[in-house]
């Protein structure tokens, strides 16, 4: 039987969260839809290499989608790292609250050759806006 590379245990272990997450419409039965729009850039604001490329999207999550908020760092050969806004997401529906914003910093590793000694540091710059059902608004 082959040992499994510690990329392969990472994926199942983020998996699992994924799963155990469960879905928004289960945990928070008030969210219509999770907007989301990330800055990522590297720890010098600048392109430094074809794998780091600063970047900007805009998506959003619904009701039906997973409850997990992990991100991935937009080093591709970053190991181990990304941006975690699930617990900010379960503060923010727990009060309700609309919008968020903040920056946070990768805490992987700048690739596979540097474990232990480079640290990614890639940059996401975060802005969350969550739309709540209104009383009267037929869900899903």
């Amino acid at each position: 039987m082959k040992k499994k590379s510690a990329e392969q245990r990472q994926q199942e272990i983020k998996h699992q969260m994924r799963i155990s997450a469960g879905l928004i419409k289960d945990v928070s039965p008030d969210v219509k839809e999770i907007v989301f729009e990330f800055k990522l850039k590297d720890p010098d604001g600048s392109i430094i290499s074809p794998n780091y490329k600063p970047s900007y999207s805009s998506y959003k999550r619904l009701p039906q989608d997973s409850a997990f908020f992990q991100f991935e760092c937009n080093n591709h050969e970053c190991v181990n790292g990304g941006f975690g806004l699930t617990k900010e997401i379960k503060n923010m529906t727990h009060v309700h609250k609309l919008n968020s914003f903040g920056t946070l910093i990768c805490q992987g590793w700048q690739d596979s050759e540097r474990v232990d000694q480079h640290s990614c540091l890639n940059e996401l710059t975060y802005s969350v806006r969550i739309v709540y059902w209104e009383k009267s608004q037929d869900r899903y």
